[in-house]
């Protein structure tokens, strides 16, 4: 008789089911009323409180406050003569946005020269440096993996390329979509740091525009 097969139990057993894990779309979708699901800018502008979806803003440029009292002390304070200014900047999310946006790209530039990523290299993707023809004056960047000349880019290239991969996902149903924004095309590495900050504000300031419950949209607020 032969002898049995010790059965490991350990190995048979049959683990749980992990949850779905629940993506930045379908938090936006769940609760589109919310306020921190569908603006940037929750405090009002004067007192800093938080806001609710529906709080008052200014007729002009849309900006929020708590109540009358601090839109008023706000206007006194120097708002009146910023508000046009905002709201030809497409209003207060869009100003605010495109402002993040430029100051986290000059940041980004600054962080990746002082951990040594050459300024005077090509871009990837436009092949221009501040040495070439046509010049460009912009300075390189490389958040990921890469390493020697892989990876080096202008912000803005990095930018386009996105935006490109977005619309291609859109319009033909093909292409890495949103990704884009997230990751290395060369070594497909998360973006981290300062380069990861700047192309979140550029990803923002440019979807931000759109219906609260498109799915671009609220993936750029993730």
């Amino acid at each position: 008789m032969m002898p049995k097969t010790p059965i490991n139990h350990r190995a048979t057993r049959r683990l749980p089911e992990p949850e779905p894990r629940r993506s930045r779309l379908s938090c936006c979708l769940t609760d589109p009323t919310n306020a921190a699901r569908t603006m940037i800018l929750t405090q009002c502008a004067a007192c800093a409180k938080p806001l609710a979806y529906d709080a008052p803003r200014c007729v002009r440029c849309h900006t929020r406050y708590c109540d009358a009292a601090c839109q008023h002390e706000h206007w006194a304070n120097g708002h009146k003569k910023k508000c046009k200014k905002i709201a030809r900047g497409g209003g207060a999310e869009q100003y605010h946005a495109d402002k993040k946006a430029k100051e986290a790209a000059e940041a980004a530039v600054v962080a990746c020269a002082a951990q040594g990523v050459p300024q005077d290299a090509e871009c990837f993707i436009c092949g221009c440096s501040i040495n070439s023809m046509p010049r460009s004056s912009e300075g390189i960047v490389r958040g990921c993996a890469c390493r020697g000349t892989m990876g080096l880019a202008h912000l803005s290239c990095l930018v386009r390329q996105a935006e490109m991969s977005v619309k291609e996902k859109e319009e033909w149903g093909t292409g890495e979509g949103m990704r884009k924004w997230d990751a290395c095309f060369d070594c497909g590495q998360l973006f981290h740091g300062a380069v990861m900050v700047a192309l979140g504000w550029a990803c923002w300031k440019t979807y931000l525009g759109r219906p609260e419950t498109d799915g671009v949209r609220c993936n750029a607020m993730g």
